[in-house]
């Protein structure tokens, strides 16, 4: 019993495992509007996460967690985050963007060019 108890969780782990990887490889982003490398597309900056990881609200709906290409601040509770944070949210905080997918990262963000308009 307890050896079928073991079998079956090491199973149901493994299936799990799997379908995380094959989520992954497929460049799901995160939030509920999957983009693709090459897309452009325009919306408004809904939140700033820290300085150059921001959430956006496509024009023609649905939600995309972005990353600057090219740009790596420091996270919130580094030393300097809360400044980078606070100068990305002054910049693009609330503002119309047009955004061009560079790739997806490993973390299934959008790494992406952002242009404030």
């Amino acid at each position: 019993m307890h050896n079928a108890l073991r079998r079956s969780t090491g199973i149901l782990l493994g299936a799990l495992l799997l379908a995380f990887a094959a989520t992954s490889a497929s460049g799901q982003t995160q939030g509920d509007a999957p983009v693709e490398p090459g897309q452009t597309f325009t919306g408004r900056t809904l939140e700033v996460t820290d300085g150059d990881t921001f959430g956006v609200r496509r024009s023609i709906g649905g939600t995309v967690t972005i990353r600057l290409h090219g740009v790596d601040t420091p996270e919130s509770s580094q030393p300097y985050g809360t400044a980078a944070t606070r100068a990305a949210r002054r910049y693009v905080g609330g503002k119309d963007v047009r955004v061009t997918v560079e790739e997806i990262c490993h973390y299934g963000r959008a790494v992406v060019r952002l242009e404030v308009k």
